[in-house]
């Protein structure tokens, strides 16, 4: 009988924890939504903190004399022990009277059930303060009858009566109108796992170790702030003078993981779902077909749902619930067990798995897991062939993993292996020269004619990089065409060595090869068809004519790659990151600086997310230093010197590392160095500019620009002059736009000092024309009065000769630049008004009774407009004032 079922006392008491509670503000917080409504889930699995959170809760509102704890076991899955429980905890109310001896009579179990919930709704109905029932461990009840009876029983209570379950499995209860009205609180593991506050505040108030900020960052990233995991960690640690191997490897094989996960959870599972796990527990991501395959099941779609229904350590990946994965220390500690059972069947399912990937397309994962088991035979098959294609795709991670993973002995014995650690290795001569050397050996004995030819001309391409490295470019020229001789009828080689000669013919500043091999490697790589090589293709275009100030053919080539249609991952990645940093520097430099915000922060995003900041370091470089710039013009200072913090560790980190963009933009830091020197100036930093010219040797020109500034700073005119006669007289930097403009704007500052009008407007017009070509506008921004004053005599000169009538649009963005009415009113504001009124075919009569003047004040107005146009009659001045933007 119900109302006669004993039941233990302690399962009526709070429980009380043992090490000191970390009291959370946002479990706090929810917990507290629970006074205003009939339920609150907590599902979550093992360990997580379900019962501790709600005991903190209830001390931290001091809640003890309104609440019913009852803590359930596998015992109480049955109607009466199940209800018994609640009679039980009712009887212990002081001021409750419970009705339950008219029940005794009652011999019908499904009558006296529904009997006693209506007594035990009627009972609590008289209480007038907040009730809490919390039922703990509600994972256990999964008799149907009780299910259904607990939902009729959550229908009936008052608003002052609240029920808290927490489970290790999601509840099989009918909540979704409850979910509707509002009347339901769910808190999942997600929510419960530790921050690394959380963490850190654990750790100090439970042990007597003070860790390092990146220890505790490396504990609480394998546990994934699972807070059992944690403690286990703790556990681990105690009476240990070296706690360093704890902290740096801990896993799921720890002794104490896996005698949790194994009483606690694994053991309590089916045999069907204990196999599952194990043969599953090798993959990454499951998937139901992947999981099939390696199951040899046909139904994982059915597991993996329940699985995770049921708390077992898994979580989704997607939104549709088609993928999923197992948290770290489960899959590790299901790893260690298979191990220990069974070592042939993680290399049967491995296999297993990677024939699945390999059947679908997935290469890299096949790979990877042909590797994890030491089946090196298909290893070899998949990746001989893609190895040096992706290092040259600027993929070359992949195959660092994938190569360290052989064995030596294997590499050493395969032509296209050596010359991809050739490749990883191209600055060390020591490591370089090992590999050419078995690269070469390998090859004399080779007798497959058709693979010798391939590895010779990709060993040509090889050594013509190590050339260009040396800047020994007319040999590295040499080398690509020895490589195209063996290679040429191969498309992708064919990309490769007219990009490669593309930019060797960019450092020799020969602007027509340099276009000629553009062109065929712009052609080719659109009808090649792959998004990688494409995007690797166009970045390194875009960084050439970067530098060279080519902004229109810039910004062309980066809406191009930011438009096609390409695989989502690329999308986000940090590859396409190069499109939106260059973006940002083009408008930056016409002077959007909104639209240049925007897209700098969304690249430089995509890098940080990504966190390779070793492959993509001159990029992430260049798109801090664009944001400077935004930085410093819109004076948010204390971001500025932030971002420098920012930048400097990223260079004492990075700056040395060879491997950075492939390509050879290590070859091109000094270029990079020339913009932050820039920003430097723009931000008064002369002493710093002013140190780290006195280190160079110039060997590039950009460096000379900086030099003549900093000589006009320290008031040496003269030298400074001849330093810019020397650039704008020399041919080789003739294609380099961006230079000259630079170079005619500082040396239009030494005339206009010296008081050489007529010189110093010459180079402005010069420097505004060649401005114009590429829309540079935010380098005719000078603080200095005197040269702003020269600078738009200049432009109201330019705007009123014939010869510039196509420049109008662009003469006036640059006048915006400058906001007083004295400098940017080319004509009145009357003059205005008269033109408008001859456009709309107004007489001089009627222009005067309009704008009540008289009629040979209106014929003055109309001969000053004549004059200032330089037209003869009206047609021609409405045509001349609609081109220069007045009307």
């Amino acid at each position: 009988m119900i109302l006669n079922y004993k039941h233990n006392k302690n399962k009526f008491i709070i429980p009380k924890k043992k090490c000191k509670i970390v009291y959370r503000d946002k479990i706090l917080n929810r917990l507290d939504e629970a006074l205003n409504t009939k339920l609150t889930i907590i599902s979550a699995p093992a360990g997580s903190g379900k019962t501790t959170s709600v005991v903190s809760w209830i001390d931290s509102k001091n809640l003890y004399n309104n609440v019913m704890w009852i803590s359930l076991d596998e015992r109480d899955n049955s109607r009466e022990a199940f209800w018994s429980c609640f009679t039980t905890s009712i009887e212990k109310l002081e001021g409750v009277d419970f009705k339950g001896e008219e029940l005794n009579s009652i011999k019908d179990e499904e009558i006296l059930t529904e009997s006693i919930i209506d007594v035990l709704l009627n009972t609590i109905s008289l209480i007038n303060k907040d009730l809490i029932f919390v039922i703990d461990d509600f994972h256990f009840i999964k008799n149907e009858d009780v299910l259904m009876e607990i939902k009729h029983f959550i229908d009936g209570i008052n608003d002052n009566v609240h029920i808290i379950m927490t489970s290790r499995t999601k509840p099989n209860i009918n909540i979704a109108r409850l979910r509707l009205d509002g009347e339901v609180i769910e808190i999942d593991r997600k929510e419960l796992n530790f921050s690394l506050s959380e963490t850190t505040e654990f750790l100090e108030d439970n042990t007597k170790l003070r860790l390092p900020e990146e220890r505790i960052k490396m504990l609480k990233e394998a546990t994934e702030g699972w807070i059992a995991g944690i403690q286990i960690a703790v556990l681990s640690m105690k009476g240990r003078k070296d706690i360093t191997e704890v902290e740096e490897r801990f896993s799921g094989s720890n002794n104490y993981i896996q005698d949790y996960f194994c009483e606690e959870v694994f053991n309590n599972q089916s045999e069907d779902i204990k196999d599952f796990l194990l043969k599953t527990c090798i993959l990454d991501e499951l998937s139901a077909a992947l999981c099939n395959a390696v199951s040899c099941k046909k139904n994982s779609q059915q597991i993996l749902e329940h699985i995770y229904d049921m708390n077992l350590f898994v979580d989704k990946l997607d939104f549709d619930g088609k993928l999923f994965r197992y948290y770290r220390l489960f899959k590790e500690f299901l790893v260690c067990k298979l191990n220990g059972i069974n070592r042939e069947e993680i290399r049967e399912s491995s296999n297993r798995a990677a024939r699945w990937y390999e059947e679908n397309g997935l290469i890299n994962n096949a790979i990877n897991q042909y590797i994890k088991v030491g089946n090196f035979e298909p290893v070899i098959k998949l990746i001989e062939d893609e190895c040096v294609k992706k290092i040259l795709s600027n993929e070359y991670f992949y195959v660092m993993h994938w190569l360290e993973s052989i064995p030596q002995d294997i590499i050493l014995k395969n032509s296209k292996f050596c010359i991809s650690y050739m490749y990883i290795y191209i600055y060390d001569n020591i490591s370089y020269n090992k590999y050419l050397e078995f690269a070469q050996k390998n090859l004399e004995s080779c007798t497959d004619e058709k693979y010798k030819k391939e590895c010779l001309g990709i060993l040509s391409i090889v050594k013509g990089d190590r050339n260009l490295i040396e800047s020994e470019y007319k040999k590295s020229i040499q080398f690509y065409e020895e490589a195209f001789s063996y290679l040429g009828d191969n498309p992708f080689w064919n990309i490769i060595i007219n990009l490669k000669l593309e930019i060797i013919y960019f450092y020799l500043q020969e602007p027509t090869l340099e276009k000629k091999s553009f062109d065929k490697v712009m052609m080719l790589s659109q009808s090649y068809q792959d998004d990688v090589l494409y995007l690797v293709v166009n970045r390194t275009i875009v960084f050439t004519k970067l530098l060279r100030g080519q902004l229109a053919e810039v910004e062309n080539i980066c809406d191009v790659c930011l438009n096609i249609s390409i695989r989502d991952e690329l999308k986000k990645s940090s590859l396409i990151s190069s499109f939106y940093i260059a973006l940002a520097l083009v408008y930056y430099e016409k002077n959007e600086i909104s639209k240049a915000e925007e897209y700098v922060l969304k690249g430089i995003k995509f890098i940080e997310t990504e966190g390779e900041f070793y492959l993509h370091y001159h990029t992430l470089y260049l798109g801090y230093y664009v944001y400077a710039g935004i930085l410093l013009d819109k004076n948010r200072k204390s971001e500025l010197e932030k971002l420098y913090e920012k930048i400097e560790e990223l260079v004492q980190k990075y700056n040395n590392n060879k491997l950075s963009d492939r390509y050879y933009f290590h070859k091109l830091k000094d270029y990079f160095e020339v913009l932050k020197m820039e920003r430097f100036m723009e931000s008064g930093r002369i002493n710093l500019v002013e140190k780290y010219i006195s280190k160079r040797d110039f060997k590039i020109t950009e460096e000379l620009v900086i030099f003549s500034k900093i000589l006009i700073y320290k008031e040496k005119t003269d030298d400074a002059l001849m330093v810019l006669n020397k650039i704008l007289i020399s041919e080789k930097e003739s294609s380099n736009k961006y230079l000259y403009v630079r170079a005619y704007i500082s040396r239009a500052e030494i005339f206009s000092q010296k008081d050489q009008y007529e010189n110093a407007t010459r180079d402005l017009k010069e420097a505004l024309i060649m401005g114009y070509e590429n829309g540079f506008i935010r380098l005719f921004s000078f603080k200095n009065i005197k040269m702003s004053k020269m600078l738009l005599k200049t432009i109201k000169g330019m705007k009123f000769n014939k010869d510039y009538y196509k420049m109008g649009e662009y003469l006036n963005k640059i006048l915006g630049l400058y906001s007083t009415d004295e400098n940017t009113e080319l004509i009145s504001k009357r003059e205005k008004e008269v033109l408008i009124l001859i456009e709309n075919g107004a007489k001089n009569s009627e222009i005067a009774q309009k704008l009540f003047i008289t009629e040979s004040t209106a014929k003055s107005h109309i001969l000053n407009i004549f004059s200032k146009l330089g037209v003869h009659n009206r047609i021609q001045a409405v045509a001349k004032a609609k081109e220069i933007g007045i009307i």
